[in-house]
């Protein structure tokens, strides 16, 4: 394996957390989306309206999956310009109401890592996840980054949240 940066080392022994990546392809998904601008810390909102509005149409069966999609590097984009869809997998794209937009995710190959911990904790993974594609032989994909939300706030302690981040890869 190639080296981590010494940023990933950093973060690695203060975290106390090593990082294992899997590489995947990703099925084509049918996402029904609300759009949020701004911090991205503060999603929450728009998934409380689509959660909400999933709830009151049926829209939630075995195979729901909780997504976010991240579009902007908060490095490099102003805070307040930062674009992200919070999502919920569909079997079909709805007509769109309630400011809700359905879009699809087309098919594609991921590195994908596991973080435990709260969501203000993701930026460690990110660092980690960057410096390990850096570091490898691949190179940034065309889709945003996906975070996939296995468990949520409601029912588990901050420091037991399980996000899978995918980052696009080639």
């Amino acid at each position: 394996g190639k080296l981590l940066t010494k940023e990933a080392q950093r973060i690695n022994s203060t975290n106390n957390c090593l990082y294992e990546v899997e590489l995947k392809t990703v099925a084509r998904l049918t996402v029904a989306t609300l759009d949020h601008q701004g911090d991205y810390l503060k999603i929450g909102t728009a998934f409380e309206k689509l959660i909400a509005f999933a709830a009151v149409n049926d829209l939630f069966d075995d195979s729901s999956q909780m997504l976010g999609i991240y579009y902007d590097d908060p490095n490099i984009v102003e805070l307040n310009k930062l674009r992200s869809k919070a999502g919920i997998t569909v079997q079909k794209p709805l007509t769109n109401k309630a400011g809700i937009k359905t879009i699809t995710v087309p098919m594609g190959r991921f590195a994908m890592i596991t973080h435990k911990g709260p969501y203000n904790e993701l930026e460690h993974a990110y660092t980690w996840l960057y410096n390990w594609l850096i570091n490898s032989e691949y190179t940034p994909g065309d889709h945003p980054v996906i975070e996939k939300y296995i468990n949520s706030p409601r029912e588990v302690a901050p420091r037991e949240l399980l996000t899978d981040i995918y980052l696009s890869i080639q």
